[in-house]
């Protein structure tokens, strides 16, 4: 517990004045004030004042060696000091110019009291301008045992640092997608929430702006300069600006908000309030969509951002350049392809094939071919996988894999399955170009021709910088590869399941509960 102040110099008053040996300088002066040949002396802190300060040690034996030089330097050098002598105020400074404290040497013979404007002039010429007590110093001269004591007379005024200034979110810079549970363990995806509407001027964030730093003053009248606090980082991006005070950051227009990793971005919002069907022909959009119907047979939707489906979707091609919502499911019948560079969550999905970077999300997979570069999940509602291969970077975790008849079902744990698809189709294109540049070259003579080679010609560089691109992040994932998160978790699996990890193949063969598969050590293992 820190003491104050105010108990540091009682506690100095009461346990430690300062003792002065018969051979110090002031001891001499003060034995020679009382007529006798030799005296010690004992110098007390008097709190008479306002003011609180603590004499540290140091501090003590430092005004000893200064008070002796004063007085040498007022009264001699020698033993025998003067008959007569005024009353001198001797000024100590602390070594940090932030307290002053006053010693008063009593006149003898015929030397004179000090007047009151006299003793203030002495206070000033040595140094004590700021923080003076005024009250005690109006009534010191009147004290009767003002002699040979200590009072702290002036305090400086210590710097106030500014503060720092900072950032408080409105909107939350993460955002953790978590289906909600209702009955029966039902998921609600339209409650993830992932594609987060604002209105023209809604508050992104208040900014606390830094503060000033007052400056301090030493009791000699020095400036001592504070910290200014340190500016904050303001998280402005695309479609934000500050209001007109400064005070908070706002939306520049309607769309959704989202952070990238260094600032929050307002990116627009395609509203489609029915289905997507031949009628609105094709969905191409650089920002977030939110369908409020159907994707049917033979559509397409690409966006950069975010796609949010409240309905179904049929046999169509979806792309996300974030995550893909869809509160109800796919039926594909073995047509569809969703493809998220981030995450997937869907109510179900049946009969079709699914991309995902992050992971995928479902109440029940049917006969699908899924290729996840992190988890496959099917924990709420029926919480069941059923036929159809998963291939996952890291864990599949279901209450339920395979189904009472049997149904093949096939689990593939590790590599990267999304970067493995994209090269198989790198790899084709790369090689339906050559095929094609040999075709063109015998018709090179053409004008027409030679715009077509050199069109091809660029393809077939970008595959090949795209397959660079795909080999080195491999060695690098599997130089970073934790074994011990390839791993499959399942309430109960049924026979005619297998597991693969790396060349090391599990076929489940009879009915299992609590079944914990992983890889440890360099081999497939039961956890």
């Amino acid at each position: 517990m820190q003491t104050t102040d105010a108990q540091n110099a009682v506690e100095m008053e009461e346990k430690a004045p300062l003792v002065f040996s018969s051979e110090h300088a002031l001891s001499r002066l003060y034995a020679r004030w009382l007529g006798e040949e030799k005296a010690s002396l004992q110098v007390k802190l008097r709190p008479e004042g306002k003011l609180r300060y603590p004499l540290e040690s140091n501090e003590a034996k430092r005004l000893e060696w200064l008070l002796a030089e004063a007085v040498e330097q007022y009264y001699g050098k020698n033993t025998a000091f003067p008959d007569d002598w005024d009353e001198q105020a001797i000024v100590y400074l602390s070594e940090d110019q932030m307290a002053a404290w006053l010693l008063l040497i009593p006149p003898a013979g015929e030397g004179h009291d000090l007047t009151q404007l006299a003793f203030e002039q002495q206070l000033a010429d040595q140094g004590a301008i700021h923080g003076v007590d005024e009250e005690l110093i109006s009534h010191l001269l009147d004290l009767p045992d003002r002699y040979f004591c200590l009072f702290l007379i002036a305090r400086g005024t210590p710097p106030v640092d500014g503060k720092d200034g900072y950032v408080i979110d409105r909107i939350p810079r993460e955002t953790r997608p978590s289906a909600k549970l209702g009955e029966l363990a039902k998921a609600d995806y339209n409650m993830l929430h992932l594609v987060r509407r604002i209105e023209k001027g809604d508050v992104i964030c208040e900014i606390v702006h830094a503060t000033k730093a007052m400056d301090g003053v030493t009791v000699s009248g020095e400036l001592i300069p504070g910290k200014n606090g340190i500016k904050p980082d303001i998280p402005a991006g695309r479609n934000t600006k500050l209001s007109e005070d400064g005070r908070f950051l706002v939306a520049a227009r309607s769309g959704h908000v989202e952070f990238s990793g260094l600032n929050f971005l307002v990116k627009p919002v395609l509203e489609i309030e029915g289905n997507v069907d031949r009628s609105t022909g094709d969905i191409n959009f650089l920002g977030d969509v939110h369908i409020h119907g159907d994707v049917t047979n033979g559509s397409i939707v690409r966006a950069m951002g975010s796609i949010q489906i409240d309905g179904a979707i049929e046999v169509c091609t979806i792309e996300a350049g974030e995550n893909l919502i869809v509160s109800s499911g796919v039926q594909g019948q073995d047509r569809a392809v969703i493809r998220a560079h981030k995450s997937v969550f869907a109510k179900y999905l049946e009969h079709c094939t699914v991309y995902a970077r992050n992971s995928v999300e479902a109440d029940c997979i049917i006969d699908c071919e899924i290729c996840s570069n992190g988890d496959i999940r099917a924990r709420t509602g029926r919480g069941v996988i059923i036929g159809g291969t998963m291939r996952a970077a890291r864990e599949v975790t279901a209450d339920i894999i395979g189904s009472k008849a049997e149904r093949p079902t096939v689990i593939i744990l590790g590599g990267l399955p999304c970067e493995r698809y994209e090269r198989r189709q790198i790899l084709q294109e790369l090689e339906d170009s050559k095929e094609e540049l040999e075709r063109l070259r015998l018709w090179v003579h053409r004008p027409e021709t030679k715009k077509e080679i050199a069109a091809l010609e660029t393809s077939v560089r970008v595959a090949r910088l795209k397959l660079e691109r795909f080999d080195k992040e491999y060695e690098a994932y599997f130089q970073a590869q934790s074994e011990e998160r390839r791993r499959l978790y399942a309430d109960v699996v049924y026979p005619q399941t297998e597991v693969r990890i790396d060349d090391a193949i599990e076929k489940i063969t009879y009915l299992e509960h609590g079944c914990k598969i992983g890889w440890i050590n360099g081999r497939m293992r039961r956890l």
